[in-house]
């Protein structure tokens, strides 16, 4: 047991080293098929993980509420409602305060570039802007 921490720091310095030296050098042809090779680990590790992750959430939540009871689930089904129509008025009235500040719209918000002729453009430059 008193050897894990040891492990675990020498695994972490042995890690940062390997990622600096193989950062610095990530374009030499002579190490792309290491770099093939780590992008298809580094791909399937995340895709496993984000894999695991929704499941391992939505079992948890689905145990906490089976262990809630009918009464803490009602109580807590009613602080998520009463916290989300909170959070929608602080977000609306930040949002009427923004638009009195700010007047979108307005003056000088770039109308009056729209009001000059435009020159024929094609679709790649419309695209592109």
């Amino acid at each position: 047991m008193w050897l894990l921490p040891g492990l675990m720091l020498l695994g972490g310095s042995a890690g940062v080293l390997l990622g600096s030296t193989l950062g610095a050098n990530w374009q030499d042809p002579g190490l792309q098929t290491l770099v093939v090779a780590l992008r298809l680990s580094g791909s399937v590790f995340l895709a496993m993980l984000k894999a695991l992750v929704v499941p391992l959430i939505v079992t948890s939540i689905c145990v906490g509420m089976r262990r809630l009871g009918a009464h803490g689930l009602s109580r807590m089904a009613l602080s998520t409602v009463a916290y989300f129509m909170l959070t929608t008025a602080v977000a609306v009235l930040t949002g009427l305060l923004c638009v009195q500040l700010i007047h979108p719209g307005g003056a000088g918000s770039g109308l009056e570039i729209a009001a000059q002729p435009e020159t024929a453009r094609s679709a790649l430059q419309a695209v592109s802007d």
